[in-house]
């Protein structure tokens, strides 16, 4: 967890991006939950020089810009709409062309 300082910065910068709100209330306690807890997704880190340089976070059923699990049609029905987003996505591994 000693990253976090420095994982919160890349976050913040992150949404900023995205256009999405920083609302550091809700994100950093439900970031420091997904940290103890193993079941609701990773955090994975990369440093070089003992800096953090980048991180990629998958959760499973829950979002840290909304604070905690998340239940989509709950919020559709709500009146919440989807945050358009681009989301790319690349199979790792051998290739079916490329596998002899």
């Amino acid at each position: 967890m000693g990253d976090v300082p420095a994982l919160l910065v890349m976050m913040r910068a992150f949404s900023g991006e995205d256009e999405v709100a920083w609302r550091p209330r809700r994100v950093v306690p439900a970031l420091r939950r997904l940290l103890r807890a193993p079941r609701l997704g990773r955090v994975v880190v990369s440093a070089a020089g003992g800096e953090l340089r980048g991180y990629a976070i998958g959760t499973f059923g829950y979002d840290l810009e909304f604070g905690g699990a998340d239940a989509r049609r709950l919020y559709q029905t709500a009146g919440f709409a989807p945050i358009p987003r681009l989301v790319l996505s690349k199979r790792l591994g051998r290739s079916a062309r490329g596998a002899a």
